[in-house]
Parts: structure tokens; C-alpha cells; sequence
């Protein structure tokens, strides 16, 4: 489980959330029943799955609809300027329709196209079928009967071939030979007399003919997520936050009326990236703050950083989105923005002259090849107005690490906890602390979670462990009940065991650093310093995804120790409230920092 508000790492959308539980698989909630495996077919090279193929195997198969002869593709339709995903057949165009349920593959409208072509003025010879039962159609005039009726009837009727654009009439074919046919909205059927029924009745070879027609030179190729790994994805998203997200009202949103409405979109996403970013626009409707989508290349960005290993070009800063703002969390030490004097509490505004408005964007206006610059527009707190910085790329290792330091002319430490987002952090700050204990006495240490953002709620218990020999950490509130959060015994500090505390936060101070704060003041183990947290305490749990994705589900919310008591949209209130510009302050001068120290001190 994790605690932690998304944020962007300067150029990279990464999310980092706070508190984590064990990853869960998501199961997709299938439509009709669990789409058919991928078949290639060799006669064409092309491969079929999910609702077109599901469709084909239903309505004919090969006698009826050809083999596929391209890959699907979105086309825009010629009869309403709205795109849909395709797939070119030898006998037909089947477009996916959101819309009409079960499968949602309807034909493509080839019939109108071709008959307007072909017969501008009508086909000669027409001759309405006046067999027992035929049907008149006054939507279009033209009469069905027979034969042609039977077949209607049982593929698919008017949702699947359409109304009757003509009577039947004789037209000779491609082969030369001359046949009874119908037009239809979306077909041609076609007698065939000499073959055994259901065969004797052929829908003509519309497809091919049109795929020549819209694309001379080769038919579309593959490209990216096919059609039935769209929608297995998209389901399982949805169905993981319709069973398990902790807010039962979805926060507003229609839940079921998102389940229909989103459909069509993400299956004509122009690629992979769009349709990605849509399933991510999806989960930042709930606007709790926490849950997101992460794409595949994400995931691995996620997980790189959490083991500490995440490298790449850009210039070293972690960002958070505000809002319409992109403020900067954290700076690399050593990294190209740290050197080219970027602050905390920054605001890039600009890069490169492009407005920055969300953290998602930042990544890739930002990142870039080794060597090359980027100008920043930043807005920092204090100052009247922008400046620009150019920074020069680099690579760049993207880590955050727990540091602790003596203040000069004192005996307190000074403890900077960046993230709980890293795994093995709690060790790191037990083993600073033990290396500076060893060179002198402390007389207590301050804890600075100003700019932590949460994390890992592993991590969290641990480092509360080291300050607190066991106990309450607060509860977990689910939908199916509650569970008790325990502080590890045994593994508290010996150095600093009855020791005074001092705890800074700020509004950056988020999810599991908030519930540091708050356990720590409940347990009167330490006091708390600066300006209100985030408010941002939601659990967050971990759900691997079909093709590499993550969703980040927002599934408990957090009780202090009383359990009852809420800090959600609240936030933990300092016991010494100081309100102060300090991030306008070298470290040395931190007032902050200053005041705690001599809190410490007994000043």
C-alpha cells in the first residue's frame, strides 16, 4: 500500500503514491463471454481477434465475410464525420460500434457507397421479390422476400445488413458471370444457386473492392494496441474501480454512464499514447488526488525509482502537478537543475516558450539528449517576476535518499526524509542516525518532511519504529471494514530514546508524512513545526493490468490513533505554528529549522 500524491519527475509523468499494498491482478468483467484467441490467417497474413473476430466466427465465417485481408485501422465514416475502428474483409468492413452492445461490430456501409457509385439513377431490371412473406420496407421502398429474406433474417437483420436499397436484379460479376443480387445499406447479397444452403447465399466482395479503392497502394498495417486488448484494458480499469475504489459515490461521477460513454473513444484513440492518455484523464476524473493510471513505460519508471535505479536524460527534478501549476518537489542533488540554481517551491511556468500547465506534459517537453539545453521559466515565492534558466541536459540517476547531519556548534541532528517512497529509506535514516550518534551525543533531532510527498506504508511503520518502540500507527478504513496500523517494538534508536523531537512540515507534507506527523503528535513523541499538511491521506493499492499497465486505486482512507479522527482534506496542524518563507533560505539559515533547533535546546 502506498500514500502519495502523484508527481511527476521532471520529466518523466511518474506517479508516486503513498502507502503500498501487495499488487493485485485486476480481472476484466468480459462483455458477452472472454473475447476469442488472435487467429492469423496465412492465406492473407492478417490476424483477427477480440469483437471483429468474435464477430466473424458468429456470422458466417469465411463462407460469408471473407478473410481479413488488412489490419484494423480508424477510419472516419463518409455518412455521419465520426471515426470508428475497422477492419477490412474480403466480403465486408466491420466497424466497431460502442453503441449497439454485445459485440459492437456492425458492417460498414458499403452497399450505399457502392450502389450510389454504380447505379446513380437505379439499376436497370428491377424486380421485386413477391414470395410468400416478402416485407416492404417504407423506409427505402424496396421489397424482401425469399431467398435473400431468410438470409437477412438470420445474419443479423436490420442492425447488420441494413434496409434494402434496391429490388433484386441481374448483375454480372467480377468472374463475368451473372447473378441475381440485392443492395443493401451495408451489403450485397449475392445467389449463388449452384452451392448447398446456407451457402447459396454470398455477400459479394465489397470489402476487397473498396480497400482498393482506399488504400491503392497496401492496406493498413498493424500498429499498437489492437481493438480487443483496448477493451480488455479499459474493462479491467473500470471494473477494479467500480468494485474496489473507496468512495462509493465515485465522487460525483456516473459510474455505469462512464462505462458507456468511454468505450467508443478509446477504441478510435489515434495510437497507443492517446489511448493511454485517455484511460489517464479517466482515473483523474475521480479528483482524489491519488488514483492514477500508470502506462506501461510508466510502470517501469515506478518501479525503477522505488529500487533507487531510474536514470535518464532530462534535468533532475521532481515535479508536482497543482492544479494548472507544475511546482518542483525536489531537486537531484548534483543534477543539472540543482546546478543551474533551481529551488523547491519552484513554478516552471514555461519551457522553452511552451506554456506548462500540467505535470503530465513535462516529461517530454522537458527531457532531452545529453548535452542540449532547455530554458525554464520560473516563478519563485518572494520574487516580483519570472526568470528564465537554461540548463544543459544530462543523465541523470533519479534517487532519493534519507541524509542526517549534526547542526554546526550543536549536538541535535538534523534528519532530511525526502519520500517514504523508496524502499529500504527507514534503514537508511536508522543508519545515518546511528553513524552520527557514534561521533558524540545527540540531544534530540529534527525531522524534516517538508517536501515529502509519502510512500511506501512499509517504510512509513518502519521509520515510525525508530522513534516509537511499538504501538498504534492509526487505522486503515476500507469499504469491508478496518485494520490496525502497528509500529514495529525493538527498533528504536537507543541514542535517541527520550530525546526531544521536532517534526517540520508544510502544505507539500502529503499522505504517508502527514501520518508521521499525526502519530508522532498523538503519541506526544514529538512536536510539530511550520504550516499545515495536505491533507491527502488516502491508501492507495496497487493493481498490475493487462499489457503492462498499473492502476493506483484509492481504496482506504486513514484514522488517527483514536480512530475516529479524519486529517483527509484536513491536514495535520502544527503544535508551533510557523508560517515563513523558508525555502527563500540557504539551509544554514532555515528559520525553521533555527526555531526548532532551539526548541531542542530548551531556547
Amino acid at each position: 500500500m502506498r500514500t502519495r500524491r502523484p508527481f511527476t519527475l521532471a520529466l518523466l509523468a511518474l506517479l508516486l503514491l503513498t502507502l503500498t499494498a501487495p499488487m493485485s491482478h485486476a480481472q476484466p468483467a468480459g462483455q458477452s463471454s472472454d473475447p476469442p484467441a488472435p487467429t492469423t490467417f496465412p492465406q492473407t497474413g492478417q490476424t483477427a481477434g477480440g469483437p471483429f473476430l468474435r464477430y466473424w466466427q458468429g456470422h458466417g465465417g469465411l463462407a460469408q465475410q471473407g478473410y481479413p485481408i488488412s489490419a484494423e485501422t480508424v477510419e472516419t465514416s463518409t455518412t455521419n464525420g465520426k471515426p470508428y475502428r475497422v477492419q477490412y474483409f474480403e466480403r465486408a468492413v466491420f466497424e466497431y460500434h460502442s453503441e449497439v452492445g454485445a459485440d459492437g461490430v456492425l458492417l460498414a456501409l458499403l452497399g450505399v457507397a457502392a450502389y450510389q457509385q454504380k447505379y446513380p439513377s437505379g439499376a436497370p431490371g428491377q424486380v421485386p421479390n413477391g414470395a410468400p412473406g416478402a416485407t416492404l420496407f417504407p423506409q427505402t421502398g424496396h421489397q424482401l422476400g425469399g431467398l435473400f429474406q431468410q438470409y437477412w433474417q438470420t445474419h443479423g437483420g436490420l442492425a447488420q445488413q441494413g434496409y434494402p436499397l434496391s429490388e433484386e436484379f441481374t448483375e454480372r460479376g467480377a468472374d463475368g458471370k451473372a447473378r441475381t443480387v440485392q443492395y443493401f445499406e451495408r451489403a450485397v447479397f449475392e445467389s449463388h444457386p449452384e452451392n448447398a444452403p446456407p451457402y447459396n447465399v454470398l455477400l459479394t466482395r465489397l470489402g476487397a473492392t473498396t480497400l482498393s479503392v482506399h488504400y491503392p497502394t497496401a492496406a493498413p498495417t498493424a500498429g499498437g494496441l489492437p481493438l480487443a486488448d483496448r477493451l480488455n484494458l479499459f474493462e479491467a480499469v473500470w471494473q477494479t474501480v467500480h468494485d474496489d475504489y473507496i468512495y462509493r459515490d465515485y465522487r460525483g461521477l456516473n459510474w455505469d454512464a462512464i462505462h458507456r460513454d468511454e468505450r467508443q473513444p478509446l477504441a478510435v484513440a489515434a495510437d497507443d499514447a492517446a489511448y493511454y492518455g485517455q484511460l489517464a484523464d479517466l482515473i483523474g476524473k475521480l479528483g482524489d488526488r491519488h488514483s492514477a493510471f500508470l502506462n506501461p513505460d510508466d510502470v517501469k519508471e515506478d518501479d525503477a525509482l522505488q529500487q533507487g535505479t531510474l536514470h535518464f536524460s532530462g534535468i533532475g527534478v521532481f515535479s508536482q502537478d497543482l492544479g494548472g501549476k507544475v511546482r518542483v518537489v525536489a531537486v537531484v542533488a548534483g543534477g543539472p537543475a540543482d546546478k543551474a540554481g533551481v529551488h523547491a517551491f519552484d513554478v516552471i511556468q514555461a519551457v522553452d516558450g511552451t506554456p506548462l500547465l500540467r505535470g503530465a506534459d513535462a516529461p517530454h517537453l522537458i527531457r532531452g539528449p545529453p548535452g542540449t539545453p532547455v530554458t525554464l521559466t520560473i516563478a519563485r515565492p518572494g520574487e516580483p517576476a519570472p526568470r528564465q534558466i537554461t540548463i544543459t541536459r544530462a543523465d541523470v540517476t533519479f534517487a532519493l535518499y534519507a541524509t542526517a547531519r549534526r547542526r554546526p556548534g550543536t549536538n541535535v541532528a538534523y534528519l532530511d526524509l525526502p519520500t517514504f517512497d523508496t524502499f529500504g529509506i527507514s534503514d537508511e535514516a536508522a543508519a545515518a542516525l546511528k553513524a552520527l550518534a557514534a561521533t558524540g551525543p545527540l540531544d534530540g533531532v529534527v525531522i524534516d518532511l517538508r517536501q515529502n510527498g509519502g510512500g511506501l506504508i512499509s517504510e512509513l511503520n518502519a521509520m515510525l519504529g525508530l522513534f516509537i518502540d511499538g504501538g498504534n500507527a492509526g487505522y486503515e478504513a476500507l469499504i469491508t471494514g478496518r485494520h490496525e496500523n502497528r509500529i514495529p517494538s525493538g527498533q528504536a534508536l537507543t541514542a535517541l530514546r527520550g530525546k526531544p523531537i521536532v517534526v517540520l512540515t508544510s502544505n507539500a507534507s502529503e499522505s504517508a508524512s502527514e501520518r508521521f506527523a499525526a502519530v508522532v503528535q498523538d503519541t506526544h513523541r514529538a512536536l510539530t513545526l511550520g504550516t499545515t499538511t495536505a491533507g491527502n491521506t488516502e491508501t492507495v493499492y496497487s493493481h498490475d493490468l493487462p499489457q503492462g499497465a498499473r492502476l493506483m486505486l484509492a481504496q482506504a482512507t486513514y484514522l488517527r490513533i483514536d480512530g475516529k479522527s479524519s486529517i483527509e482534506d484536513k491536514g495535520v496542524v502544527p503544535d508551533i505554528p510557523l508560517d515563513v518563507p523558508w525555502y527563500e533560505s540557504p539551509p544554514a539559515a532555515d528559520p525553521q529549522i533555527l526555531a526548532a533547533v532551539a526548541h531542542i535546546q530548551g531556547k
